[in-house]
């Protein structure tokens, strides 16, 4: 490498698949780690310089010794720079395998205003991340798509939007306790049977037409199928002097009252007066406590 060009700089593209050493004898005030690429390549132009192109910004690490001989090694990620008051003459560059990530980094010589500020902002790419801040905590999880869950002292979020969807469920705080589903461009719809109605037009992308409930219990939907929550958007029951009810719960329900109930019909025609959120594990059943046959009608999303 050359240095001495006014600006005088350089710039190494390392490919960190394989652990490695790099040993730079180039004189110098300051060391850069610019950026690091996953999926990029080196693209020659004109001049015989190689170019990195494309490929999406990463987290990624190396180590930087610097001096007339190597000194203890300095944790780079992107973002880092040293400069030091006299020139090093020697720089070495390590790191452990990265398979696919390129990293650039930049070494200067700005003595004289010859050299080049290269700096670049922190890229924050994590699996997990937890930010904890004045008692409050945000959570980002990446497994199974993407989990947000927001705890402060007023209450408790938790939504996944890798389907597109927005769920929002608040067990305590200012506004109470409730469930929300959203869907992108639209207001969160409340589903949790407070007593706001279900908006026109909000229908289940998945139903349930029931038009002979038997004696005893009838599963809907399996607590297996439920891992990441399901929400009934309309239901309706029908039996004539039949008291039905829809349920949840982790196993099927042995009586009227053995289950979480969710509605009832009444011995009539009823229709369910709001949406309702189950939570991930919970089953949805009807039942039937006649030897009559009964019916249930219902629409649903299955997250």
């Amino acid at each position: 490498m050359t240095i001495r060009n006014r600006p005088d700089y350089g710039v190494f593209n390392i490919l960190m698949t394989a652990a490695g050493t790099l040993d730079i004898p180039a004189l110098g005030t300051r060391v850069v780690l610019a950026g690091c690429y996953e999926g990029a390549s080196l693209v020659s132009i004109n001049g015989g310089f190689q170019e990195l192109q494309g490929g999406a910004p990463v987290a990624g690490q190396l180590a930087v010794q610097i001096g007339k001989t190597p000194g203890d090694p300095i944790p780079f990620s992107v973002g880092t720079a040293v400069r030091v008051a006299n020139k090093f003459d020697f720089v070495r560059l390590s790191w452990g395998a990265q398979p696919g990530i390129y990293a650039s980094v930049i070494v200067s010589d700005d003595a004289d205003g010859n050299g080049v500020e290269a700096t670049a902002p922190p890229t924050v790419v994590a699996s997990d991340a937890t930010i904890v801040e004045g008692g409050n905590t945000a959570r980002v999880e990446a497994a199974g798509g993407l989990d947000v869950t927001i705890i402060d002292q007023n209450g408790h979020a938790a939504f996944t939007s890798g389907d597109g969807w927005l769920s929002v469920r608040l067990v305590a705080g200012l506004y109470g306790a409730g469930s929300f589903l959203t869907n992108p461009g639209s207001n969160a719809l409340p589903l949790d049977g407070a007593g706001a109605p279900i908006q026109a037009g909000e229908i289940g992308t998945s139903f349930y037409a029931g038009v002979t409930i038997p004696t005893g219990a009838t599963t809907i939907i399996a607590p297996g199928l439920n891992v990441h929550g399901v929400v009934i958007r309309t239901a309706t029951l029908e039996g004539a002097n039949i008291v039905g009810v829809l349920c949840a719960g982790t196993a099927a329900p042995t009586s009227q009252t053995s289950n979480p109930p969710l509605f009832s019909n009444g011995g009539a025609t009823a229709l369910l007066p709001a949406g309702i959120f189950l939570p991930a594990g919970q089953g949805l059943y009807v039942y039937n406590p006649s030897a009559s046959n009964m019916a249930a009608f219902m629409t649903y999303d299955i997250r």
